[in-house]
């Protein structure tokens, strides 16, 4: 697909063209309308190949950038609107990006269109299995169909079934980032339902886009939820004025409360550790210093993955077990890793092989990939099996050793049940062994 040039390029050829917008890879469609500023067409999601958006071209480059695109975005913001469009200048000139409001339009000759309409009815009737099974008609023949995937989720949604509901917008999210609705539907569900790194970052890519208030609403609660109040800050101090609107009020009083108790836990594990440090105590004498700081401040993430991995290395599993469940969708990703693999330890010590092995494989394929990413292979990085966590989210490593035992145990055991065992575990083990001669 060759792609747009908009100083070689006339209007009658614009169609067929590729552009990227956000990340994501457009293919400019039918004409729609032309005026003496601007020519308009349809762009097509090249993964979905649905139209949810509008490229307006402007016939002079000079006229586009003495419009005050910005005023409009800033009595956007003041209203509590999302901004009509971007004005965005690239491809040799400038475009305005816009959502398009018109009906759905069947590009594929495909029966979805027949499909979505007998949706609606069934939704209308309340009749959610038999409308998901619509929905799965569709995403048959178009697994990218970004209007089934969201109709699905919230069919599914309707009935309870709130991880598969999450896991259909969220992937109708992923293929169209720029459709706000989409989001939306996204962030608010995985907030509700704890996914609050995902929400996090999920927000942080959408800056780029102007947001409504409720947006910023959600993220900062997300920020605080997540242990995480100098964000919380930082993002209400970006606001400026827009912070003072009384819709804001209460997440910045709680914003300061956090900071001030977050502040007095570490302070208080800090001396708390030097004074057990000094007398060489055991671990188990380090479990009522981390939960009375917890008490103090119960969100703190470094806190909560060392009391979890000290109830791990006591032998308290159940209870390392529930913190870790909660943990592994809030941490960032530096501590992916070790929450996940001490969760897939306590799987494999409760007996749930499968369970455990589906969850260290998540966590060695994240952390190839990861050190594939940065062109090399060290186990004592990712995923990071560590023994503490520093307040500032540094993971201290153990011996690999005990890690070995625990993924050989999980080998034997497949071998006797005929599990097969995930290339990427098999990868991680062999790191480890390579790491542990090393150490000899």
């Amino acid at each position: 697909m060759e792609t747009l040039d908009l100083g070689k390029h006339e209007p009658e050829d614009y169609e067929g063209k590729h552009i990227d917008c956000n990340h994501v890879s457009y293919r400019i469609g039918p004409f729609l309308a032309s005026g003496r500023s601007k020519i308009v067409h349809k762009l097509i999601n090249v993964r979905s190949g649905l139209s949810l958006h509008l490229i307006k071209v402007w016939r002079s480059i000079v006229e586009a950038r003495a419009f005050d695109h910005k005023g409009i975005v800033v009595k956007a913001v003041l209203a509590d609107l999302a901004p009509p469009s971007q004005q965005i200048f690239a491809y040799g000139g400038a475009f305005d990006f816009e959502e398009y409001l018109g009906s759905y339009e069947n590009w594929d000759g495909s029966s979805a269109a027949t499909l979505l309409n007998d949706t609606d009815a069934l939704v209308r009737a309340e009749s959610h299995a038999s409308a998901i099974a619509k929905f799965d008609q569709i995403l048959e023949s178009n697994p990218n169909h970004t209007i089934a995937l969201t109709g699905k989720g919230h069919a599914l949604l309707q009935l309870k079934e709130f991880s598969g509901a999450f896991g259909s917008v969220m992937r109708a999210d992923e293929i169209e980032p720029n459709k706000l609705t989409y989001y939306r539907n996204a962030v608010r569900l995985g907030s509700a339902l704890g996914f609050l790194r995902y929400v996090r970052v999920r927000f942080e890519r959408q800056l780029r886009l102007m947001l409504t208030t409720g947006d910023y609403e959600l993220a900062i609660s997300a920020y605080l939820d997540s242990g995480l109040p100098e964000k919380a800050k930082e993002l209400l101090a970006s606001l400026g004025t827009m912070a003072t609107r009384s819709v804001f009020e209460p997440l910045r009083l709680r914003t300061e409360r956090d900071l001030e108790r977050k502040s007095e836990s570490l302070a208080f594990i800090e001396t708390a550790l030097k004074a057990e440090k000094s007398r060489q105590q055991s671990d188990e004498s380090l479990l009522p210093i981390l939960k009375k700081g917890l008490q103090i401040y119960a969100k703190d993430i470094p806190t909560r993955v060392n009391l979890a991995i000290l109830l791990f290395r006591t032998g308290n599993l159940d209870e390392a077990q529930r913190i870790l469940e909660r943990l592994i969708h809030i941490v960032p990703e530096s501590l992916f890793g070790t929450c996940s693999a001490h969760l897939a330890f306590c799987e494999a010590n409760r007996g749930d092989v499968v369970r455990a092995l589906d969850l260290l494989d998540t966590t060695a394929t994240f952390a190839l990939n990861t050190e594939k990413g940065n062109g090399r292979m060290d186990p004592w990085d990712l995923p990071r099996i560590g023994k503490w966590v520093t307040k500032d989210g540094f993971v201290l490593q153990e011996s690999p050793a005990s890690t070995i035992a625990i993924i050989e145990g999980l080998i034997q055991e497949c071998l006797k049940r005929n599990v097969p065992v995930p290339h990427s575990v098999q990868e991680l083990y062999q790191s480890y062994l390579e790491c542990a001669e090393e150490l000899h």
